[in-house]
């Protein structure tokens, strides 16, 4: 078994192994799509990024990874035309003082309102999943990547993410 030096510049580590790791991810790849398995894509993206990584190189380009993701696939989306318009005033900090008037005279309270429809969700989320799909699709793409660059600089400027454990639980998993 032969070390295959790997690219230092985005943390990988040496690997002992025959083949290099894109051979490694090209196989598992090529299991899910014929098999369709959730487990197959989990073992690919596993493999690719946690087995040859550092857990500080990992967690670095994971959470780069999910803010170039997030300028590029949800801003700029139906999200912003629901946070153009007018902001009410509130005197309170948290809106209990604001009200909303309907047509038929409700008067509601600023935090019980629907501030959009089921319509309008099921556009936003058909977005955001159209441009994560072409993402993932166009990420070995040259000129792609050379876009991904300049909304780097955007995201870069962006909090660092934390690990969400009420999704975690949500679905079921501890780590």
């Amino acid at each position: 078994m032969k070390e295959a030096r790997t690219r230092p510049s985005d943390g990988w580590q040496l690997a002992k192994t025959g083949r290099h790791w894109a051979g490694r991810f090209n196989r598992f790849c090529a299991a899910f799509c014929r098999t369709g398995g959730v487990k197959h894509l989990v073992r690919s993206i596993y493999c690719r990024y946690a087995l040859l990584m550092k857990p500080a190189d990992k967690d670095r380009i994971a959470a780069s990874l999910a803010k170039l993701m997030a300028v590029m696939c949800v801003r700029n989306t139906g999200l912003e035309a629901l946070h153009a318009g007018i902001v009410p005033v509130t005197r309170t900090g948290d809106y209990s003082d604001v009200f909303v008037l309907d047509a038929d005279g409700r008067k509601i309270p600023w935090a019980e309102i629907s501030h959009f429809d089921d319509e309008q969700m099921r556009s936003l989320m058909r977005e955001i999943v159209n441009r994560l799909y072409t993402f993932h699709v166009s990420c070995d793409d040259p000129d792609f990547l050379a876009q991904t660059e300049k909304w780097m600089a955007v995201a870069g400027k962006w909090d660092e993410p934390e690990l969400d454990r009420k999704f975690l639980g949500a679905i079921k998993y501890e780590p």
